[in-house]
């Protein structure tokens, strides 16, 4: 008994790396192709693709050129040009891509015009072994154990005989062009090409026991220096070419296995591929490890021999194995699905006819069978375990499984007429069997088609005979009356809690909360009246879906709306089985006819056997959708899972190649095409006899050549492309005669076109009876044509010259005034600085009361020019905003009328002075409207300006409403402009010359004023009808929105930038409403501080709620808060009046800078700025507060009112009374002085550490401390006294923090202090 049980576990222990090795190839599927599917002969020899990339396979009676679809053979033949073997030997591409073919009777190069074969002299009646091209296109073979090296150019050769007379076997060029080469005798040899000498590497001196081999294959690395050697009858070494060290592989070793190595193919960096006579090796170079792949009989995707004869990589990494006796088999780079099904082994699954799969908590996959039972399939180890019924009754009750579910630890298992089984899945032990009848008068159990754990763990039941439920309290399955007593496929729990199931021609859904249900008959499922619903689910949207035998229905709850997919809108098959919507939004719907993905715009993918499914034919109630994200569907052949966000390949380059031209479809009498959408131009002529042809194409695409959709158009670029479908060849009849241009392209699995698209031009002669003298005259009418062509173009030459000269001019004109206007304001911005360097001395000593009134007088006028001066160039940067910088507009509710009697007020003594009378009327004493009060402003001033410099006497203004409205009137009796002219005096720069005693000006008043009130949505405008008086017309209208979106606030949209942040730092919180200023500065201040940036007062104010800012920098004029309020609010909240404030504005009044100033700003900059300017004024801010801070913190008995502003000095004596207050309190921490100061903890400890850089516990032990050091200098208390006076826990804290704030302990420090005083006295 023990030694039976002994030998169990050694088999077990032998079997172990046998069923892992089953079950890793178990994914490695190869498609056949052979003789039955059009290839010459199943000997293949070997194998390669050209510059165009078809795949070309030498066979011992033929070759063969494949597109994906089709076989084309070449064979010998009594042409000239044809082979002059059959039995192909070797293949290889030279560096241009085109093919060569070794034989048994010589080398031929491959013609692809003709498809004809030319023959090399020299090789004629021999045995080609091998030939490879270097890299100056050189051809070197192996010819009767001899070395030849072939020039093309010239047709001449020269043979290199091995150095011992012994015949050399295997040759190989590496990527640096070193030719390596094997002989009989097992040396390899590293061939000089200049000195014509050799190089012998013994790869045997580390085993001299062992005799050296025949070398069977040299192959090179293509990722290293390596070279792989391998022997006919030994093993495999590495060389490196490098260092010449060497490496035995001991594959045999590795594989126990004895067998003769035929071909090597380095499928990756550590992967090496082993063509050998006992099946395909795969050795992992980085594991060590090898696999043997051996044929499968009851697997049609496994090897179709164990004979290898030829490995090929093409070049989207497909494998092609050629083998001796059964073709070649191709292995796709695209393996989307993985595969399992019922095999010989015993670590495959049992049963073939998949109805339903469920996964457990340990992950495990359980998969139920219609014929053999329970499979539970472990992913880590790749194994399954088969359950059925046992002879003593403790298995399941039957082998026909119809519904799975798993709660907890729990499985269970529903079946045709036997009930329900529940399996405790730690003991794979059946516990109970619950029998599935109706009421107490059924015998017979209803028949289980689903099982379905709902979120709340209930279980329900979908049967013959309507619904059950599991009743935990009575350990039984209730019928439920609430559900109709029909037959239901599927049950859904929505995510509103509705409990959806699936009939016979209809579905019903249940509201357990409410305890109602409603059928969704089948008129609303839009189908007919025989219809099974299988699968229902939700997607994303909300929206139903429904699986049904009629196809696949989509139903909106709420419209009721429905839309109905079937073999007419693109699914493969009607019947629908299962649908699982992925986390993209995409459905996946296992069908009768293939596996189905429809995306959200609900264009259809289908997946059959050319993309790896076992079967077309899936299964019902047989899908799950694992915690994992893979998809499993099951099918009447096994199983399938896959991944669904990485099912779909990557986008690829499709180029389509015409193969051929048939003419009446036959193909014998073909045209040869052999062209791709990057081939030359190419041109077919046909005769009216061949108008009726086809024409045959392919993507070249071996991974999945039937997943290929193809489209063609012929005619001209305005034609619809007509889709062919998966069929690759297109057939035309009875054409008329004329040119056409053949169009084909070609979309990959996603539905993703190829932009190369291949012609062909194709033209159809006319019949001979066309005769000369109509050809003339269709000739003669073309000519006429073609002169009355060119004298048309001619003439729209001319027009367009014309044209083009005009615009020429135009653009003169305008680049002429951008520069004018550009000049104007470079020098603006010079004399700007100037000009203020010299108004505030002389505002200095205006004041002065130091001079007489001669030189007072002097300076005035001085003053007055400068400020004129100022003003125009303020004026002039405010024009070039509105022209090219885009000015923005603050809207503010405002009484125009008060804002114009305003202006009036201050112009009315200079009228006065000049003699001349204002008179203003309005029919309202106040107007308020929405508008930019520093803009209007500007053009009441302009006018109000102009009117009292050309006015005689008189200057009326007049305000009117009209409508929607507002009318300015402004007119003067002053000389009126002339017509000519009344628009000209808008355009900048512009004055009128020849009026009487003309009036200095700029010329940009007017067109600054017209473009603000423009901006305004109104006008400005010269009145011609009065020709007395020069009068003009401001209009305004009076609903304009609060606020008026510009580019600038658009571009507040935009992803903000990010910048630079470093906790060492200060921060900097910028305020400005301009996107591109705020983002100037920011970036210019990020090189140095941190930064954040709000537009506007309020938005500031939320940012220092939950930040740390050191320094503001804020505009004046911003929407919803301006700079001086924001500048006030801060100055009156405790938690913000320390942060020093620097204000940024383009006002240039000295009226605003003191209002600013008076409200508590640091510092003041005028726009425009110098960035130095403004980092040196930061510097000095910060450097002053942190002076401060370092004096205070290296001074402990120092006084603590020291702070930069009144406000902070008021809160530090605070601050400082309230510990003083409670000195004696222990328990005073930071929470309670920050619940005394009314703060809240975040804000204490911020405003503490900007104003003094300290924390609130480093001021209340200083307080202490200080506090204590008054009491040691006093001596009316002993330390311990004094320590606990002053709120010390215990006394060598205290005595330990005494010391390390004054350098000495407390003893020491009274004594001290008291010799001190008794001196002083």
């Amino acid at each position: 008994m023990n030694a039976s049980r002994i030998c169990l576990y050694i088999l077990l222990l032998i079997s172990i790396p046998f069923c892992f090795l089953q079950a890793e190839d178990a994914n490695l599927l190869f498609h056949h192709y052979q003789v039955e599917n059009g290839l010459s002969n199943n000997m293949v020899t070997a194998c390669v693709q050209d510059k165009d990339g078809y795949i070309w396979i030498g066979t011992r009676d033929g070759l063969n050129r494949f597109d994906g679809y089709n076989f084309k053979g070449f064979r010998q033949d009594s042409d000239s040009h044809s082979l002059g073997s059959n039995w192909i030997s070797c293949l290889a591409c030279d560096s241009t891509g085109n093919l060569w073919v070794g034989t048994l009777s010589g080398l031929y190069e491959y013609i692809p015009e003709n498809e004809s074969f030319k023959h090399i002299p020299f090789t004629t009646n021999k045995s080609i072994t091998d030939f490879k091209f270097d890299k100056q296109n050189n051809l070197w073979l192996l010819l009767d154990g001899n070395l030849i090296k072939y020039n093309k150019a010239t047709s001449e050769f020269k043979t290199f005989t091995h150095h011992g007379g012994q015949a050399y076997t295997s040759f190989c060029i590496t990527d640096n062009n070193q030719i390596w080469i094997g002989d009989m005798q097992g040396d390899i040899s590293l061939f000089d090409t200049e000195q014509e000498s050799v190089k012998v590497f013994n790869l045997f001196d580390k085993t001299p026991g062992i005799s050296p081999q025949k070398i069977r294959n040299v192959y090179p690395s293509a990722y290293s220096h390596k070279l792989y050697v391998a022997y006919e009858h030994d093993d495999i070494k590495v060389l490196d070419t490098q260092t010449g060290v060497y490496e035995d592989l001991d594959i045999q070793k590795v594989s126990q296995l004895t067998f003769l190595i035929s071909c090597l193919l380095e499928k990756s960096p550590d992967e090496l591929w082993i063509g050998t006579d006992s099946g395909l090796l795969i050795y992992r170079i980085d594991k060590k490890s090898c696999k043997r792949i051996q044929p499968n009989l009851q697997d049609s995707q496994s090897l179709s021999s164990h004979y290898i004869s030829a490995l090929y990589k093409d070049e989207r990494n497909g494998i092609w194995v050629g083998t001796q006796q059964h073709g070649i088999n191709f292995h796709s780079p695209f393996q989307p699905f993985k595969v399992h099904y019922p095999g010989d082994s015993n670590n495959t699954m049992v049963g073939e006819s998949v109805r339903d799969i469920c996964c457990d908590t340990n992950g495990n996959i359980w998969i139920g069978t219609e014929d053999a039972g329970i499979n539970c399939f472990n992913r880590e180890t790749g194994s399954f375990t088969n359950y059925r019924p046992i002879p003593d009754g403790k298995g399941l009750s039957h082998t026909n499984i119809r519904g799975l579910a798993i709660q907890d630890e729990q499985l269970w298992i529903g079946h045709v007429i036997h009930g329900i089984d529940r399996m405790d899945i730690k003991t794979r032990k059946i516990i109970k069997h619950y029998p599935l009848l109706k009421d107490s008068t059924t015998t017979k159990n209803s028949t289980v088609y689903c099982i379905k754990v709902m979120r709340n763990g209930q279980i329900y039941v979908g049967s013959s005979d309507g619904i059950y439920r599991y009743n935990l309290a009575k350990d039984k399955f209730v019928h439920l009356q609430q559900f109709p007593s029909y037959s239901v496929r599927c049950i859904y729990e929505d995510e509103q809690g509705r409990i959806w199931t699936g009939m016979f021609n209809r579905s019903y859904y249940f509201n357990p909360y409410t305890n109602t249900g409603m059928y969704l008959p089948y008129d609303k499922l839009n189908t007919q009246r025989h219809n099974f619903v299988n699968d229902i689910c939700q997607d994303i949207s909300g929206n139903m879906w429904f699986a049904t035998h009629e196809g696949v229905i989509r139903y909106d709850f709420q419209t009721g709306e429905s839309i109905h997919y079937t073999v007419k809108n693109g699914m493969p098959s009607n019947v629908a089985y299962r649908i699982l919507p992925d986390k993209q939004g995409k459905l996946w719907i296992s069908t009768a006819n293939g596996l189905v993905c429809m995306n959200r715009k609900a264009e259809i993918t289908t997946f059959t056997e050319g993309q790896g499914l076992l079967s077309r034919q899936f299964n019902e109630n047989s899908a799950l959708s694992a915690p994992d994200s893979l998809f499993y569907f099951g099918s009447v052949k096994g199983f399938i899972y896959f991944n669904p966000t990485r099912i779909l390949p990557k986008e690829e380059k499709l180029d389509v190649h015409l193969n051929e031209l048939y003419i009446d479809y036959d193909q014998n009498k073909g045209i040869i095409l052999n062209m791709s959408s990057t081939s030359p131009h190419k041109k077919v002529t046909l005769n009216h006899r061949e108008s009726t042809f086809s024409i045959n194409f392919s993507a070249l695409n071996f991974s999945a050549p039937n997943s290929i959709q193809y489209a063609y158009r012929i005619g001209n670029a305005d034609m619809e492309w007509t889709p062919t479908y998966e069929r690759n060849t297109v057939y035309f009849t009875d054409m008329q005669p004329g040119k056409y241009l053949f169009e084909v392209k070609a979309a990959n699995l996603s539905h993703q076109w190829s932009n190369d698209i291949t012609q062909l031009e194709i033209e159809i002669l006319p019949p001979w009876w066309e005769s000369i003298y109509a050809r003339l005259t269709y000739t003669l009418g073309i000519i006429l044509i073609l002169f009355f062509y060119l004298y048309k173009w001619r003439e729209k030459t001319k027009r367009t010259l014309s044209y083009n000269m005009r615009l020429f001019e135009d653009q003169k004109e305008k680049e002429l005034y951008q520069a004018k206007i550009d000049f104007f304001i470079n020098i603006a911005h010079e004399i700007r600085t100037p000009l203020t360097l010299i108004k505030s001395p002389l505002e200095k000593l205006l004041l002065s009361t130091d001079m007489n009134d001669s030189e007072k007088k002097s300076l005035s006028l001085m003053d007055k020019n400068v400020s004129r001066l100022l003003a125009l160039v303020n004026q002039l940067l405010d024009f070039r905003k509105t022209e090219v910088e885009g000015y923005k507009l603050n809207f503010v509710r405002t009484d125009i009328i008060s804002l114009l009697k305003d202006q009036l007020r201050c112009f009315q003594e200079l009228a006065e002075e000049k003699g001349k009378n204002i008179h203003f009327t309005s029919e309202n004493e106040s107007i308020p409207i929405f508008i930019d009060r520093e803009a209007i402003t500007k053009i009441f001033t302009n006018l109000l300006s102009n009117a009292i410099k050309y006015a005689n006497k008189e200057i009326h203004i007049e305000v009117v409403e009209e409508g929607n409205n507002l009318k300015f009137i402004f007119s003067n009796d002053g000389k009126p402009v002339p017509d000519d002219m009344k628009e000209k005096i808008f355009e900048p720069f512009y004055r009128v010359s020849d009026l009487e005693n003309p009036k200095l000006g700029t010329g940009l008043g007017l067109p600054l004023a017209r473009s603000l009130a423009e901006m305004h949505q109104g006008s400005l405008q010269l009145l011609k009808e009065d020709k007395q008086y020069t009068t003009f017309c401001l209009i305004l209208p009076k609903h304009l929105p609060e606020r008026v979106s510009t580019e600038e606030e658009r571009a507040e949209n935009t992803e903000k930038a990010s910048y630079t942040y470093n906790k060492e730092r200060a921060s900097i919180l910028i305020v400005e409403d301009n996107a591109d200023l705020r983002e100037f500065i920011a970036e210019e201040i990020n090189l140095y501080y941190n930064i954040f940036t709000a537009k506007n007062g309020k938005e500031a104010l939320c940012i220092l709620d939950n930040t740390n800012v050191h320094l503001i920098i804020s505009d004046i004029m911003m929407p919803e808060m301006d700079g001086l309020e924001l500048l006030k609010q801060i100055r009156s909240m405790d938690k913000y009046s320390h942060i020093p404030i620097i204000l940024l504005t383009a006002k240039t009044t000295v009226q605003s800078h003191m209002e600013g100033l008076k409200l508590g700003a640091d510092a003041y900059i005028e726009k425009p700025f110098s960035t130095s300017l403004l980092i040196a004024q930061i510097s000095n801010l910060l450097s002053n507060r942190t002076n401060i801070s370092k004096f205070y913190s290296s001074h402990p008995a120092v006084e603590t009112e020291f702070a930069s502003s009144p406000k902070d000095n008021e809160f530090l004596e605070k601050l400082n009374q309230v510990i003083i207050d409670h000195l004696g309190d222990q328990t005073l921490d930071v929470s309670k002085v920050a619940e005394l100061l009314g703060i809240t903890r975040q804000s204490l400890y911020r405003k503490t550490k900007n104003i003094c850089d300290q924390t609130p516990n480093e001021l209340i032990n200083k307080s202490r401390l200080k506090k204590a050091a008054e009491l040691l200098i006093k001596g009316d208390m002993r330390i311990y006294e004094i320590s606990e006076a002053c709120g010390f826990k215990n006394q060598s804290y205290f005595w330990v923090a005494f010391t390390k704030r004054f350098g000495c302990s407390p003893s020491q420090y009274a004594k001290e202090r008291r010799i001190d005083e008794n001196k002083e006295t």
